[in-house]
């Protein structure tokens, strides 16, 4: 697929026509609440599924492993998944998914 060799994965930031935001922006306000009406008034046990503060430390997590690495400064995600070991490759993979 083309987005794992041109896209940042570490990237927030969201801009769409006249709309420029930033993803976590954009999620948090529903993945902060403790309660869905919509879901038959599902709760999850008084916590969010994921706070801002969590959000910026899988990002933060995301960016220690992008081209980081001297051989990898200008490589791609594809790049990286192929070059890291399981554990790196794997924690760069997830923070992928849920930073975009």
């Amino acid at each position: 697929e083309p987005w794992v060799t041109k896209q940042n994965p570490c990237d927030i930031e969201y801009a769409e026509d006249l709309i420029t935001d930033t993803y976590p922006d954009m999620i948090i306000p529903t993945l902060s609440k403790m309660k869905y009406a919509s879901l038959n008034n599902l709760e999850f046990g008084g916590q969010p599924l994921l706070t801002r503060e969590e959000f910026d430390m899988i990002t933060h997590d995301c960016l220690s492993l992008y081209q980081t690495k001297k051989k990898l400064r200008s490589a791609t995600l594809l790049d990286h998944l192929m070059n890291y070991d399981a554990p790196e490759g794997l924690r760069l993979a997830t923070a992928e998914m849920m930073v975009q």
